[in-house]
């Protein structure tokens, strides 16, 4: 496990989500629905090299400032992540797991106009493996759309 948590270290994240909002003076309260995805490699040269392909999957509590021009966004996210390790040794059977995933986030949204928001923040990427929790941070930088 040392070896895949060291090729998921500089592994690309891709972030979908969608979130019902319940608005009040005070802010709002999302739920909605998180969905993702990283994918690596070890380092081709050594013995057992591998693939990693890893899908989040998650339902998210999230709050958010109320704002004018600016404002903060918290959340937490709790859910399973679908892992599948390939490895180029033939020999070797290909890996698939499903392990507990939280993702506790932190951000600022910029509002660009009545709909529509810039926002900037990170994830903390928590996934309980067997005896080792991998652990990362994703910084983000996203875009949403309010229908």
């Amino acid at each position: 496990m040392a070896e895949v948590a060291g090729a998921l270290e500089n592994a690309p994240v891709l972030w979908t989500a969608a979130h019902y909002n319940f608005r009040g003076d005070w802010g709002s309260l999302g739920l909605g629905l998180l969905a993702g995805g990283l994918w690596s490699s070890s380092d081709p040269g050594i013995a057992s090299s591998y693939r990693i392909g890893s899908y989040p999957v998650a339902l998210e509590l999230r709050y958010q400032t109320r704002q004018a021009r600016a404002g903060l966004t918290a959340g937490l996210a709790a859910g399973a992540a679908f892992s599948r390790i390939r490895f180029a040794d033939p020999a070797l059977q290909e890996i698939w797991t499903a392990k507990l995933l939280l993702l506790p986030s932190l951000g600022i949204g910029f509002r660009a106009a009545r709909r529509l928001q810039v926002v900037a923040g990170a994830r903390f990427l928590l996934i309980f493996f067997d005896h080792n929790p991998y652990t990362g941070l994703s910084p983000e930088i996203g875009v949403e759309y309010a229908f």
